[in-house]
């Protein structure tokens, strides 16, 4: 938090933009069997959200990037009790390239217009495990639980800034932290 903001300045009137982006994702599991009850997996995967192009109601056209993501997960799949008691756990790590996010942004006006829009936020990471556990006490009772631990953190938090409207975090007119590249 806190890096200046890229400083740009924009038309003040929308214009005909354009962004194209491609990308190869994909994903690859291992899994090992102790026996017809336990395995075990480990997964790594790659993901895209292609870019875009943000509309804010009275300000000009934005480019956002394409968001990339790495993952890590391991896993444990069991069943115990003659497969009355199921238990699925996992921890994983996922890293985020170019976070696609809300912003809200202003226009100073007159009159002065607010609005949300979608804006590159940097690098983003969480990692976290999770667990659901399933048990058929009876043919007609199964109770279930699970939960979740999922802390995430904004590694990078650089959002573009521009003459007519900024994020309120970070100071107008900075030096570029990172160049729009599409």
């Amino acid at each position: 938090f806190g890096a200046p903001c890229q400083s740009i300045t924009l038309p003040s009137t929308p214009e005909i933009a354009k962004v194209e982006a491609d990308h190869f994702s994909g994903k690859v599991t291992v899994k090992y069997a102790f026996n017809d009850d336990i395995n075990v997996y480990a997964t790594y995967g790659t993901g895209y959200k292609g870019p875009m192009i943000a509309n804010p109601i009275g300000l000009p056209l934005l480019k956002v990037r394409p968001e990339t993501s790495t993952s890590y997960e391991l896993g444990l799949k069991a069943l115990f009790f003659d497969n009355r008691l199921e238990l699925n756990a996992d921890v994983f790590h996922v890293k985020y390239k170019d976070f696609q996010g809300q912003t809200r942004v202003t226009d100073p006006g007159p009159p002065p217009i607010s609005n949300y829009t979608t804006q590159n936020a940097g690098g983003l990471k969480t990692s976290g495990v999770e667990a659901d556990l399933t048990f058929r006490a009876t043919p007609e009772l199964t109770l279930s639980a699970n939960v979740a631990y999922q802390p995430t953190k904004f590694e990078e938090f650089s959002v573009q800034c521009y003459d007519r409207y900024a994020n309120p975090g970070t100071p107008v007119n900075g030096p570029a932290v990172d160049e729009m590249r599409t």
